[in-house]
């Protein structure tokens, strides 16, 4: 028996207590959040990602995990600024981000923003 797909949409609506889950269902349902397949890989750096989410503003990650820049373009500027930074944990993460797709960014991206991509924006 295959195990159910985990998508973004599932990700973002278990967050918080049960009011703020039920804020989070209807908010995807308003929007129409597109509910992206998440990976093993893209999975096993939602953790990782989470730890650090009220840093996403300041830190190397910002215009990856805070803009939704999601290209090779962007997630190398975020190694090299934490690599700049001394930041190791950040740089980790983005390295990880660097051998994820570009749909898997979008998937992991959207366990945060759930509005910001659609299908359309898929490789």
């Amino acid at each position: 028996m295959t195990q159910p797909t985990i998508t973004s949409v599932d990700v973002y609506c278990s967050q918080g207590d049960e009011a703020r889950r039920q804020q989070h269902r209807e908010f995807c349902a308003e929007v129409g959040a597109v509910p992206f397949p998440m990976s093993e890989a893209a999975l096993a750096l939602l953790p990782a990602l989470q730890a650090i989410e009220s840093n996403f503003c300041a830190g190397s990650l910002h215009i990856v995990m805070e803009d939704g820049n999601l290209d090779d373009t962007c997630v190398q500027y975020a190694i090299d600024d934490a690599v700049k930074d001394g930041n190791a944990e950040e740089e980790r993460i983005a390295r990880a981000l660097a051998a994820l797709s570009y749909n898997e960014r979008v998937a992991l991206y959207s366990c945060f923003v759930p509005n910001d991509y659609t299908a359309d924006d898929l490789d």
